[in-house]
């Protein structure tokens, strides 16, 4: 729990830096955060769409350091390969029907709430009890698929959610610091459930996500937007309250955490495409006059 919230603080420190203007430094931070737990990486193509060139070479040059410059000193640069190597192969390169990574018996039990291991606890009769030998077994498919169509429809839903996340993130020339606040929320609830294993603490990453909607259910100028996202936000704290011990597992198997995600996600997607009038008017105005004063080039200067 402790590290994942040292990451989400990694993660916000990184994106402050870049819109402060320095790109080496916060790609330095988000590189730090992939040496720590490999999930973060999924911020790398999120500065690519961006064109974000500094942080991008900074991510890549500061990842080198953290995994192979620092600990080499210690470990020495073959032995450290060599560690990297074995770590790709357990956790990456062994995905199969019983699992992936190290710990088969977590990735399809219900403790995993990720987009992976939800779709194929509905696609496949996977037992979501497997984390305890002593529980009966349970399913919760409903449909009876194998396990490659399954990783199909995971990779389908991964797309589809990528190129909606792109389609809806505004044009550079219309980006304000409150769409930017949404945006990135956004991407900090994709990044969460897009981990193969999101136990139930990895979802302190929407503290953040959560604290953009509060601050629009407060002070949006609008009545009945106010009314709309404190609505929205009950509702997505009752989906994450049913992770307490005191309700079933059967329910948790079912993605409360995820839902609640995609719940947060449908928020902030509506907010960033309806902005207030005001601010939108402003935004509009900024694209003119940026317009306007290409069009009329350098103006000379009067000594």
């Amino acid at each position: 729990m402790v590290t994942n919230l040292v990451l989400l603080a990694l993660m916000l420190f990184g994106f402050w830096l870049l819109q402060h203007g320095r790109p080496w430094m916060g790609g330095s931070m988000f590189a730090l955060a992939t040496a720590i737990k490999v999930f973060p990486v999924a911020v790398f193509p999120y500065l690519i769409w961006r064109r974000q060139w500094a942080a991008v070479a900074s991510m890549v040059v500061f990842l080198g350091v953290f995994l192979f410059v620092l600990p080499a000193p210690f470990r020495g640069f073959e032995h450290n390969a060599s560690e990297l190597k074995t770590w790709y192969q357990g956790m990456v390169g062994t995905s199969s029907e019983k699992g992936f990574g190290q710990r088969d018996e977590q990735n399809w039990s219900w403790v995993n709430q990720s987009i992976i291991a939800v779709t194929h606890r509905l696609t496949r009769p996977v037992n979501y009890n497997q984390d305890d030998p002593a529980k009966p077994v349970r399913t919760m498919n409903i449909a009876n698929l194998d396990f490659k169509t399954s990783n199909w429809i995971v990779l389908a839903i991964s797309l589809a959610i990528g190129l909606g996340y792109v389609a809806v993130m505004p044009p550079a020339s219309r980006r304000t610091e409150r769409s930017d606040a949404e945006e990135i929320g956004i991407l900090f609830c994709l990044m969460t459930v897009a981990s193969p294993l999101a136990r139930q603490y990895y979802f302190l990453w929407l503290f953040f996500p959560i604290t953009v909607l509060a601050h629009r259910a407060a002070y949006d100028p609008r009545s009945a937007v106010r009314t709309g996202t404190w609505a929205l936000l009950a509702a997505a704290g009752g989906l994450l309250l049913l992770s307490l011990p005191v309700f079933p597992n059967d329910l948790q198997a079912y993605g409360n955490n995820l839902a609640a995600t995609t719940v947060l996600v449908a928020g902030l997607v509506w907010h960033m495409r309806h902005p207030p009038a005001v601010e939108a008017d402003l935004s509009q105005a900024t694209v003119e006059l940026q317009l306007h004063a290409r069009q009329q080039g350098p103006q000379p200067r009067v000594t």
